[in-house]
């Protein structure tokens, strides 16, 4: 038999019939005696197991994996992190958190990395986007995103590890773990009275009464959104503080019954209708704070706003009495509810 007539991947060496296969740079071979039909019937069978060992990468060879653009994972990502449960079945992060992300995603790095190769993020285009990111934001805003950005990465691997997921090409390292994060800026913006008084006609105007006095519970109370969504008509301000932990009962009783459905969408409008584009809700807080300064003890105004650096304090009282808070809550009260 002509040697040329053979199918590729046998040959001829002195009439000896052999399979020759290269991979990885290197030749396999093997010898089938003498060219006979019964000899090349059994090399071509060895071929195709050879040939199909390579496909499976039991020769040393991985075919590669699919590649996929950011926008893709991206989708992936929001669909099983936002419906990741708990051992109980519970879902694991609630609206805002998801909320959170879903704008991380939409407004900054979708946009940015949404047509790159998922597999071929580096470094330096992280360090790109942010050099972009922060001529619109603050750093502390970028450095939260980041967060999302860095784990939809690590999500993304330890479901492909674990095999929740179909495999494709990932980065060899996590681009964001070698970015630096901008160092935190400490606020200063304060709203004034007169800014206050605004926001709560906004509120009218808007017709959200509701609304004006969520605002108006916010800056009598100090206290954060999560703190103020626990709260309910009727009853006194008795809670530990979220974020410090601190124990603390505020002789506030809540007037009316908070509503904080769609409340983004709600701040936002009356903001943008007081002409605060500016502010934050969490300044609401500090408000309340500002507008008793040389009025009462500054020690007395830090307990009553359960600031998490009064550690000596925090360490001495398992609550604070309500009898040492009720002139400041009597007198913010008063402050907030004639501007």
């Amino acid at each position: 038999m002509n040697m040329k007539a053979l199918p590729r991947g046998l040959c001829l060496d002195h009439g000896y019939l052999q399979v020759r296969l290269m991979h990885k740079g290197k030749l396999y071979c093997k010898n089938f005696g003498l060219h006979t039909p019964e000899s090349e019937e059994i090399a071509m069978i060895h071929l195709a197991e050879k040939r199909k060992e390579i496909l499976q990468s039991k020769a040393g060879i991985i075919p590669p994996l699919p590649r996929k653009r950011f926008a893709e994972v991206s989708a992936l990502y929001y669909k099983r992190w936002q419906e990741t449960e708990d051992a109980d079945g519970l879902r694991v992060h609630g609206a805002s958190g998801i909320r959170r992300v879903y704008d991380g995603l939409r407004v900054s790095i979708d946009p940015f990395f949404g047509q790159f190769w998922y597999d071929g993020i580096k470094p330096r285009d992280v360090m790109e986007w942010r050099v972009q990111r922060v001529r619109s934001v603050e750093g502390t805003t970028v450095n939260r995103e980041q967060a999302i950005l860095s784990s939809l990465f690590a999500h993304v691997e330890s479901w492909i590890k674990l095999e929740q997921i179909k495999a494709f090409a990932i980065p060899a390292e996590n681009p964001c773990t070698f970015v630096a994060k901008a160092k935190l800026k400490k606020r200063d913006r304060v709203i004034s009275p007169y800014e206050i008084s605004k926001l709560k006609n906004a509120a009218n105007e808007l017709r959200d009464e509701n609304g004006r006095d969520n605002i108006a519970l916010a800056v009598k109370t100090c206290l954060s959104l999560k703190d103020l969504k626990t709260l309910k008509f009727g009853e006194i301000v008795d809670l530990n503080r979220s974020k410090t932990g601190v124990s603390v009962t505020i002789p506030i009783t809540v007037t009316h019954t908070p509503d904080w459905s769609n409340w983004r969408s709600r701040w936002e409008a009356i903001r943008a209708r007081a002409g605060l584009l500016d502010i934050q809700f969490k300044d609401l807080r500090k408000a309340g704070g500002n507008l008793l300064l040389g009025r009462h003890d500054v020690k007395l105004i830090s307990l009553y706003m359960g600031h998490a650096d009064q550690k000596t304090t925090e360490a001495f009282y398992t609550k604070i009495k309500s009898d040492k808070m009720k002139s400041l809550a009597q007198d913010l009260s008063e402050i907030v509810d004639s501007l």
